[in-house]
């Protein structure tokens, strides 16, 4: 009878022992909390990554693009140089000329079809999918054996879990973080469009050099054909002629 009144008590004081949770100071709620920030601040992170890389393979095909466009260019001024302005004389030599001129043109439209093709960014993206990456369980601790008698744990007994925000200060605390990412968002906006701006201004220079050198080709072959430059020739040699005789004759 002892004994059953011995073992009745033990079990008494088991169950006055029991507690619903485990103490633990590790808040679940302010790690997913910690989880979710850690991971906008690494979406951030690629997100202006591939910003970046956008930007610089832009970049680099706009002046690859430019330097071929002026190659061809020059080519095409070179070309029209030895276009003969009248009908050659001797048919063998007018064929030869023309064979080799059509030649160079061929090669500059096969350039054009192989390197000055438009072109586009492409970006492939995969959807985030974040089920496998956060996993919500429950861990009990069964004790087998009877332990000591001590004082019926309450919830007041627990360690004291980190104060959870209220709804106010969840809601201030997000419209801070989308203000702050609307200004970074501005700010990348902004850096952008100036960037496409210097690379506007710089490729009307360029075509703006570009078709006042060919201009200019085409002066000073309109020139050379009218005899302008030997005519000037023979004016400057008249005229120093001229000034020699007036120095003898004093």
């Amino acid at each position: 009878m002892t004994t059953l009144t011995s073992k009745f008590q033990d079990i008494t004081k088991q169950l006055q022992q029991l507690s619903i949770w485990r103490p633990n100071e590790r808040n679940p709620l302010l790690e997913l909390e910690r989880w979710r920030e850690d991971a906008h601040q690494t979406i951030e992170q690629l997100y202006n990554k591939k910003r970046y890389e956008i930007g610089q393979v832009t970049e680099k095909h706009e002046r690859e693009f430019l330097r071929q466009l002026a190659r061809q260019r020059l080519q095409m001024n070179n070309i029209q140089q030895k276009i003969p302005t009248k009908p050659v004389a001797n048919p063998s030599l007018r064929t030869f000329h023309e064979n080799s001129i059509f030649n160079e043109l061929q090669t500059i439209e096969n350039d054009i079809n192989t390197r000055l093709g438009r072109a586009e960014i492409t970006l492939e993206t995969l959807p985030l999918n974040c089920n496998g990456l956060v996993t919500v369980g429950l861990k009990t601790y069964l004790s087998g054996k009877p332990v000591p008698h001590c004082k019926e744990i309450s919830f007041k007994d627990l360690p004291k879990r980190s104060a959870r925000r209220s709804a106010d200060e969840v809601r201030t605390a997000h419209q801070k973080w989308l203000q702050t990412k609307k200004e970074e968002e501005n700010l990348r906006r902004e850096y952008f469009d100036t960037r496409q701006q210097e690379l506007a201004n710089e490729r009307q220079v360029f075509f703006r050099n570009t078709a006042n050198q060919a201009a200019f080709e085409r002066w000073k072959q309109q020139k050379r054909e009218s005899g302008a430059f030997k005519k000037r020739k023979v004016d400057e040699r008249r005229i120093n002629d001229s000034i020699e005789q007036d120095i003898d004759e004093s």
